[in-house]
C-alpha cells in the first residue's frame, strides 16, 4: 500500500471539506444578510406608504382651509404620470436629492422620477 499517497489524499479531502464548510458558512451569512435587508426595505416601504397617506390627507386639508397656500401652487410642469408639480413637490425633490447624494447615490433626479 502507498501510505504516503493515502495520507496526501486524506489531507486533501480534509482541506476540500474545510473550504466547502467555509463556503457554506459564507453563503448562509449572506442569505441572512439578504433576509435582514429585505425586511428592512419592507419596513421602509410601509413607512413611506404611511407618510404618503399622511401627506395626501394634510394636502387635502390645507387645500380646503387655505386654497391659496403657496406650497400648493403649481409650478407649470407636469410629471410623466400626468400629475402637476407643485411647490411642495420641489421641497420633496430637494430633500430627496440631498439625502440620496449624502448616501452616495448617483443621479438622484433619475431615481426620484421612479417614484412619480
Amino acid at each position: 500500500m502507498d501510505f504516503e499517497n493515502m495520507g496526501t489524499m486524506i489531507g486533501a479531502r480534509a482541506a476540500i471539506d474545510d473550504v466547502a464548510a467555509r463556503a457554506r458558512a459564507m453563503s448562509d451569512a449572506k442569505d441572512a444578510e439578504i433576509a435582514r435587508l429585505k425586511a428592512t426595505l419592507a419596513v421602509e416601504i410601509a413607512h413611506a406608504a404611511g407618510l404618503n397617506a399622511s401627506l395626501d390627507a394634510m394636502k387635502a386639508a390645507m387645500a380646503r382651509v387655505s386654497p391659496s397656500e403657496p406650497l400648493l401652487a403649481a409650478t407649470g410642469r407636469v410629471f410623466t404620470d400626468g400629475s402637476k408639480e407643485t411647490r411642495l413637490s420641489l421641497v420633496y425633490a430637494k430633500a430627496f436629492d440631498l439625502a440620496a447624494k449624502a448616501k452616495g447615490l448617483m443621479n438622484p433626479e433619475r431615481l426620484r422620477s421612479q417614484y412619480r
